[in-house]
C-alpha cells in the first residue's frame, strides 16, 4: 500500500527532478500565499483571534499537499536512483523525529533555535546530494507475467522424436 502512495512506479532522471522540485517549490509558495490572502481576508470578519488564523483549513490543505508532493517527488527519484522508497522514505522520517526528539530534550546539541541537530542536518544533506547527483539505476525488464510460464518436463522423460526432428530443421540452414 505504501508502495502506491510513494510514486506510483514513476521514476524521474536527475534533471527532471531538479526542476520538478523548482516548478513544485514555485506552486507551493504560490498555494501559500493564497491562503494566507484568503485566511486574513476571511479571518477578521469570522472574529477569529491573530494567532487562530493559520490554525484555518486552507493552511492546513497547502501544508498537507506542500508534504505529500515533496515525499512522492522524492520517492520517484529514490526509485530511479534503484533503493526501495518504502524503505528510504520510512527510514529518512524516522531519523527526522528522533533528530527532533534529541534536540528537544537536549538543547545544547540543537543548532541555535533550531530543533535540530548536526547530525540530522548532515543525513538531511547527504539525501539531498544523492536526490541531486546520484546516477539512476538501469532500467529493469518487465516483471515476468504468470501467463508466460511453460512448465518444463519431468525428470527421466525421454525427448521424443518430433523435438529432435524439430533441431534438425533448426540446424538446416545453419553451416558450422
Amino acid at each position: 500500500m505504501l508502495d502506491m502512495v510513494f510514486g506510483f512506479n514513476v521514476r524521474l532522471g536527475r534533471l527532471t527532478y531538479f526542476l520538478s522540485s523548482i516548478a513544485l517549490g514555485i506552486l507551493n509558495m504560490l498555494l501559500l500565499i493564497l491562503a494566507v490572502y484568503y485566511t486574513y481576508r476571511v479571518g477578521p470578519t469570522q472574529g477569529l483571534r491573530p494567532f487562530l488564523l493559520f490554525a484555518g483549513w486552507p493552511l492546513l490543505v497547502v501544508i498537507g499537499f506542500t508534504m505529500v508532493s515533496n515525499f512522492m517527488l522524492a520517492a520517484m527519484r529514490i526509485r530511479d536512483i534503484g533503493w526501495d522508497p518504502v524503505v528510504v522514505i520510512s527510514a529518512w522520517v524516522a531519523v527526522l523525529v528522533i533528530d527532533w526528539m534529541i534536540a528537544s530534550r537536549m538543547p545544547a546539541l540543537a543548532l541555535a533555535q533550531q530543533h535540530a541537530t548536526i547530525i540530522g542536518g548532515l543525513i538531511n544533506f547527504g539525501l539531498m546530494l544523492a536526490l541531486l547527483f546520484w546516477p539512476g539505476a538501469e532500467r529493469a525488464a518487465a516483471p515476468p507475467r504468470f501467463d508466460d510460464f511453460v512448465p518444463s518436463e519431468p525428470r527421466g522423460t525421454m525427448r521424443g522424436s518430433a523435438s529432435v526432428a524439430s533441431d534438425r530443421i533448426a540446424r538446416f540452414g545453419h553451416r558450422d
